[in-house]
């Protein structure tokens, strides 16, 4: 069963505005209107949507053998204990023999086995659509992998456009079922937490815990892909 509505009094739901958690619900049910208070509008939110960092994070002795690993982080507020997670990696492949792919870790509060019936499908079309400033909208069918609560996709024949808008999206929409369930993952530049005594970006939110953790972190710049992972550069070169 799908994460239900968390009970928050309106006074709770100001505080937490004020403090720059302006998001009370982010796993709300799907195909139900949870209206929820952004300064002063009311917002319908209809389906899961969590903010998302907008820099992908390298971290230091965090690579795997033949890829160079870069993240993207979401701020889950639902569970304080559990605040920052890794939900969207990209694997940039090294070796010729190994492509790049993509991991959504969609968070363990939707039961994706509930949705597929099965842990683990090996090939599954997904519903995507993505969002840039610069480049608009887009959507594509693309084929991916289900393991547990995570979806792969490969930067491998027809979906190599997919694969490359996703890099760049401010916006993220992965349809679960068809075309319904989707679930959002969005950059926004006005989205503040509170660090210390002043309210700071989602990006130097996340780079401030993860540093503190004691792990090093930098970021990458798309043209870091498309010079360094070996499928993405040889598919450029002949796609200019």
């Amino acid at each position: 069963m799908l994460l239900e509505s968390q009970n928050h009094s309106e006074g709770e739901m100001r505080d937490s505005i004020s403090s720059g958690w302006y998001l009370s619900w982010p796993f709300a049910i799907w195909c139900l209107s949870t209206v929820i208070f952004s300064g002063h509008q009311a917002m319908a939110l209809d389906h899961p949507r969590l903010p998302l960092t907008a820099d992908w994070v390298v971290l230091s002795g965090k690579n795997t053998d033949g890829h160079v690993v870069a993240r993207k982080y979401a701020l889950v507020m639902d569970t304080p204990d559990n605040l920052i997670r890794n939900v969207l990696l990209f694997y940039c492949s090294l070796k010729e023999d190994s492509p790049s792919y993509l991991d959504f870790v969609i968070p363990k509060e939707i039961k994706l086995s509930e949705i597929f019936g099965e842990e683990n499908v090996p090939s599954r079309i997904f519903r995507i659509e993505t969002a840039n400033s610069e480049v608009g909208s887009k959507s594509f069918m693309i084929a991916g992998e289900v393991k547990g609560n995570e979806l792969f996709f490969d930067f491998s024949g027809n979906y190599r456009q997919a694969v490359l808008s996703i890099l760049i999206a401010n916006k993220v929409t992965i349809f679960l079922e068809g075309d319904q369930k989707p679930f959002e993952f969005f950059t926004d530049p006005s989205f503040k937490a509170p660090l210390d005594d002043k309210e700071v970006s989602l990006d130097e939110f996340v780079r401030t815990m993860i540093d503190r953790s004691g792990d090093f972190s930098r970021t990458l710049e798309m043209w870091y892909f498309e010079r360094t992972c070996i499928d993405i550069k040889a598919w450029k070169k002949s796609h200019p």
